[in-house]
């Protein structure tokens, strides 16, 4: 149903001046929205597009202004049920109700009258515990969906196969504090923390220590940094999309047009028009125009030439 093509990787191993202790590995399954309509919703994903043959924890954080999370069903497990057991951490977020939490665990309320939901605000998150030997298991087509009752809500999912390192919402060691830090840009960017590459976006970094950290993002076009205050307990989230120059596409063929859109980071759109005054199949317009910038990942409209049908 909702499909992504190339899994990303946090593999946090930073060193012990940034991070606590090592975090347990999570793969990002990307950025999903649930359609705007009423009632109980459902998402499929597929643990193959994260490589991964079984996953424990599921980690969904909140990616506009609130998240209504029912519960998570594996359609494939190892143990005696395909539900939630445990919260592991969380952060209810702005607007978010802690209280709520444990309504992801069990079954969904899916066509119940009144339907109870884990509520997050916007920048909130929640880890949830399939259960020791209950873990969510790789198979043809997808493995376990996430039910939501909120409208439009927007997310990003993690799985991990592997042993949290404790409550976020509450972790403290000694008298240092920790937080977390959210990375979304172009794809291609490849984000470092204090020096140390940590890898393609998207990111979530667990257990940074709070206070001052530079962050730097790099992709093919240029460069971005930026000096950030991270907070204990909670998720600071930088979202930045780069400026990158617009190619010349005019005479091109539609399939070489896109192709050089996809190369420097831009979707394409075309549509079709009759010019005689140029040969057929090629690119007679374009928008925005060769050598102007636009954000990776934009759109790129182009107009090719085709002869008219009578």
């Amino acid at each position: 149903m909702f499909k992504l093509l190339t899994p990303t990787v946090v593999c946090l191993i930073l060193s012990s001046s940034s991070v606590a202790a090592a975090s347990m590995q999570w793969f990002s399954l990307g950025y999903f929205r649930y359609p705007d309509i009423p009632g109980s919703k459902i998402m499929s994903f597929d643990l193959e597009k994260a490589n991964l043959a079984s996953a424990r924890y599921v980690k969904i954080v909140d990616a506009g202004s609130g998240a209504s999370i029912d519960a998570i069903v594996a359609s494939r497990f190892s143990g005696s049920d395909g539900y939630a057991d445990e919260v592991r951490d969380f952060f209810a977020g702005r607007g978010g109700d802690a209280k709520s939490m444990e309504a992801a665990l069990g079954k969904p309320d899916y066509g119940a009258v009144k339907v109870s939901y884990a509520k997050l605000g916007k920048d909130g998150w929640i880890t949830l515990d399939m259960g020791p030997r209950e873990e969510i298991i790789d198979g043809p087509g997808d493995d376990f969906e996430i039910y939501s009752v909120g409208s439009a809500d927007a997310i990003v999912v993690y799985v991990s196969s592997g042993e949290p390192v404790g409550q976020l919402h509450r972790l403290e060691v000694g008298s240092v504090a920790f937080g977390s830090i959210s990375v979304e840009s172009s794809p291609g960017t490849i984000v470092y923390l204090d020096g140390r590459e940590i890898g393609e976006v998207p990111r979530w970094l667990d257990n940074v220590t709070a206070g001052s950290h530079e962050v730097i993002l790099k992709n093919p076009h240029e460069t971005f940094r930026d000096l950030i205050s991270v907070e204990a307990n909670h998720v600071t989230r930088i979202k930045h999309s780069f400026l990158v120059e617009v190619p010349k596409l005019f005479r091109l063929t539609e399939k070489a047009a896109g192709d050089k859109l996809k190369a420097a980071g831009f979707r394409v759109k075309v549509k079709y028009a009759t010019n005689e005054e140029y040969p057929f199949g090629r690119v007679i317009a374009q928008s925005p125009k060769a050598g102007e910038k636009a954000h990776a990942g934009s759109t790129v409209k182009i107009t090719v030439n085709r002869e008219a049908k009578y």
